[in-house]
């Protein structure tokens, strides 16, 4: 029976079986076989949550922080705020601010305005350059019409929570909100 427990400082936990040896403060994730181990960027979409306890061996109960406020261990330096994902060293985090923005629009822009034949037109990104070997087809009486698409590229499901205090290098122990993003 799966059991999740609310605390008093509004942390929520819930139990699991460790994979390995794992200490208070890790970043976990649910492995296949459904216990927990350390996680890194490998593992950062599975990641689930930071041990609330020491498992001293594999097939050892711990309890993780799925919600709530929480002390971890970065492997690099990270700002108050910072959205913060599983690093390459097990267990640790590191900032992950990184957002890219694309912008594609489409328009019956060819010699054509108003083609009485279905016509290939270019695909122009936002930045007004071609894309190379991307046409849209134009149906026969279409007008010139201009459709915009925008996205914003986020790491979905590789966040782990948001920082409260920060870190100026490696090994600093920081503060942050455990809430799994994505």
């Amino acid at each position: 029976m799966v059991s999740i427990k609310l605390e008093e400082n509004g942390k929520i936990t819930r139990k699991f079986t460790a994979a390995e040896a794992i200490s208070e403060g890790d970043v976990v994730y649910i492995a296949s076989d459904g216990r927990v181990a350390k996680a890194t960027t490998t593992e950062a979409r599975q990641a689930i949550g930071i041990a609330s306890e020491t498992a001293l061996s594999a097939g050892d109960e711990i309890e993780v922080i799925i919600f709530g406020i929480a002390q971890v261990t970065a492997d690099d330096a990270i700002n108050p705020g910072d959205t913060v994902v599983p690093a390459s060293t097990a267990g640790r985090v590191i900032a992950e601010n990184s957002v890219s923005h694309s912008h594609v629009a489409f328009k019956n822009s060819g010699t054509d305005a108003a083609p009485t034949t279905s016509a290939t037109q270019k695909v122009v990104g936002g930045d007004g350059t071609e894309a190379t070997n991307v046409y849209v087809t134009v149906e026969s009486g279409a007008t010139s019409e201009e459709i915009n698409t925008d996205s914003q590229a986020v790491e979905h499901g590789r966040a782990i929570g948001i920082a409260l205090t920060a870190a100026s290098a490696a090994g600093d122990t920081i503060e942050i909100l455990v809430c799994k993003m994505g």
